[in-house]
């Protein structure tokens, strides 16, 4: 058997083309960065204050450009996450239904039939493949625009590498872009996917299950919504813990990195001028 070549696999379409999209990308990141940034105000001797770059707006027009280019395609997935999360509180109602229908005396002594009965079901198992199917077509669309943003910032960073001056070469080691384009970039790539969830679907669903839960058992429910509430401080100290830990980690990834760059850099600079003791 022989392995699989570059040349035997199929060609990408334009859209999912990490060309396209850093093209896209660069061309909006450019116009960004070409705006005019207000000058900082003078301090109290009237000399103009240095500003840091970060704080002169391109961390932000970074962000701004990738929601400029890759925002439409986002929402648009987001579209399919609103009636798959409203279908999930159809289930209960349905189950509700099944044992009113297998009880009857729960249901005021209607007498059931069959017809009722295969409504049910037909109804529960229409609604669950309906949430499926959306569901589905929510990561499809997600994940996709998530691989587009991670192919448009890579080809950016590699770009950008490529036209580094002296100075930014000296403060900016090999490994340091590189981790930018294997690590910071598929952190962002594996963000991107869940944060329909995180902004506006998690809220809705828990906000839907109080109430509905407040309907069924009264004052009951609030404890729940308490204890919740109450462990959102520690989740929240942990959260902040672990951000830091892998902050710490990054930096000690970048430190090994520059280091072995550097010991390969020294040791290629030996071998070519003849430097090392003969054995």
């Amino acid at each position: 058997e022989k392995p699989l070549e570059e040349s035997q696999l199929p060609m990408l379409s334009g859209g999912d083309s990490a060309r396209t999209h850093g093209r896209v990308f660069k061309e909006e990141l450019e116009r960004r960065m070409k705006a005019k940034v207000p000058a900082p105000p003078p301090d109290y001797f009237g000399k103009n204050q240095t500003v840091p770059v970060k704080v002169q707006g391109v961390d932000a027009k970074v962000l701004g450009a990738i929601i400029k280019v890759f925002g439409p395609s986002f929402l648009i997935g987001g579209l399919w996450k609103v009636p798959q999360d409203f279908l999930g509180f159809v289930a209960p109602f349905l189950v509700k239904a099944v044992y009113k229908y297998v009880d009857p005396k729960n249901d005021g002594g209607a007498t059931p039939t069959w017809a009722r009965g295969i409504a049910i079901c037909m109804v529960l198992f229409w609604s669950q493949a309906a949430g499926s199917l959306l569901l589905h077509q929510y990561f499809d669309h997600v994940f996709a625009c998530s691989m587009h943003a991670r192919g448009a910032l890579v080809a950016a960073i590699y770009q950008k590498s490529l036209t580094l001056s002296h100075a930014s070469r000296s403060e900016k080691s090999l490994g340091e872009l590189v981790n930018l384009m294997s690590v910071d970039v598929q952190r962002l790539t594996d963000l991107i996917p869940y944060l329909h969830s995180l902004l506006w679907s998690s809220p809705l669903q828990i906000l839907i299950s109080m109430v509905l839960l407040y309907r069924l058992v009264g004052v009951s429910s609030l404890v729940g919504l308490a204890v919740m509430l109450a462990i959102m401080p520690i989740n929240a100290k942990i959260l902040l813990t672990l951000r830091t830990l892998q902050e710490g980690n990054m930096k000690e990834k970048d430190k090994r990195v520059k280091t072995v760059s550097e010991i390969l850099q020294s040791m290629k600079v030996i071998k070519m001028f003849a430097w090392e003791k003969p054995l």
